[in-house]
């Protein structure tokens, strides 16, 4: 506390205090996730007369940030996926030829260069076991 009564924080922590969120982030020009909604088509000399046609969309989650001296924190991008087991969930890594590494100290004490981080889930989402994947790859708590 200083002098004041006001909490101090010195500023070699300020690396250390990170504020980050996440948001949808659309593939297609779509306004939120799903892209276009579904419509049925009814014509009684087709197969399936009144079948939904699929939607059209792709919407993935990105989480960014900064550290409170104004860092920039490595972006990290949640793809969906449709597999259901880790071995078969698939990425192409060359999309990783098109990230720029983001530099910081982040609390570390000395200049770092980060990658983007991945990761996959059945809707593209951040959840509970998501999110502490990212915070372990990312910043290693």
């Amino acid at each position: 506390m200083g002098e004041d009564g006001n909490i101090v924080i010195p500023p070699k922590q300020m690396d250390r205090i990170l504020n980050f969120d996440e948001s949808c982030l659309s593939l297609n020009g779509s306004e939120s996730r799903g892209g276009r909604p579904s419509a049925a088509i009814f014509y009684p000399n087709l197969p399936c007369p009144g079948a939904i046609t699929s939607k059209s969309g792709y919407s993935l989650t990105f989480i960014g940030g900064s550290t409170a001296s104004g860092q920039a924190l490595p972006p990290h991008l949640q793809f969906p996926t449709s597999a259901k087991i880790e071995e078969r969930e698939k990425m192409r890594m060359d999309i990783g030829n098109h990230l720029k590494f983001t530099n910081g100290t982040w609390g570390l004490g000395k200049l770092t260069s980060m990658p983007v981080t991945l990761g996959v889930n059945e809707k593209g989402g951040m959840d509970e076991e998501e999110f502490e994947k990212f915070l372990r790859n990312s910043f290693a708590i």
